[in-house]
């Protein structure tokens, strides 16, 4: 039990006091000295705790005049969405911080070239500085990013909090929960049969996404070449019309 009260205070931000009974109300603690006598509380403390936990979402008063503990999945639902909003929240403002420290000192970008990005973290940043300014982009995840699915969800997060409008095309091999949660975060999503390449598009930059055969990790070859990249994202939003 220890081990349990550690690890929600470690990851639910409570408190020992609160830990403890809210561990106490889900066993069964039906009135304030039961709560006491199950979870190692003082009485006189109690009622601080149990509105405490009321405040972050744990219990919720019952109308026979105590408290009652809600479920521990709708905890967690309630709390996963908080966290993803602060997240996001976070790295649109991250963003917009190193946007305007980049107009302090940034070299001219080069207009046309073939650079490659190796690596999630690389590549998710890459896709991110092709959204800022472009109509939108499309997303084409089929063959490479279906194993990589937390970088996917992590493009397409970061391009939502840049470009009005984001695109994803999925292939069939990824799952319908990956689908409802792009969705949940405002990208427009479709499926499509399986496509031979991987890739992110805006009217001026084409990222094409490849599987790195012996490190087993993705990489991309980053086209900025406004003509190759038209072209592609006009295939692509014909495709994304038609399907």
């Amino acid at each position: 039990m220890e081990d349990l009260v550690t690890l929600m205070r470690r990851s639910m931000g409570l408190t020992l006091y609160e830990a403890k009974l809210y561990i106490a109300m889900l066993q069964g603690a039906r009135n304030p000295r039961e709560a006491s006598s199950m979870s190692g509380v003082p009485l006189p403390r109690i009622y601080d705790v149990v509105r405490a936990l009321e405040g972050k979402g744990f219990v919720e008063p019952d109308p026979g005049g105590w408290y009652r503990p809600r479920p521990p999945r709708a905890v967690a639902a309630a709390m996963l969405t908080r966290i993803e909003e602060e997240a996001r929240s976070r790295a649109k403002l991250v963003l917009e911080v190193s946007e305007k420290l980049a107009s302090l000192t940034e070299p001219p970008r080069p207009r046309e070239g073939v650079v490659t990005a190796a690596g999630p973290y690389s590549i998710a940043s890459a896709i991110a500085e092709a959204s800022r300014g472009a109509p939108a982009i499309y997303i084409v995840a089929s063959n490479v990013l279906h194993m990589h699915i937390d970088l996917l969800e992590s493009i397409a997060k970061n391009a939502a909090g840049i470009t009005p409008v984001v695109r994803v095309i999925l292939g069939p091999r990824i799952g319908r929960e990956v689908e409802d949660r792009l969705r949940g975060l405002g990208i427009e999503v479709k499926t499509s049969k399986p496509h031979v390449i991987d890739l992110a598009v805006t009217p001026t930059i084409l990222i094409i996404i490849l599987e790195d055969p012996y490190r087993r990790e993705p990489i991309a070859v980053i086209v900025r070449d406004p003509g190759q990249a038209g072209h592609a994202y006009k295939v692509i939003e014909d495709l994304w019309l038609s399907s």
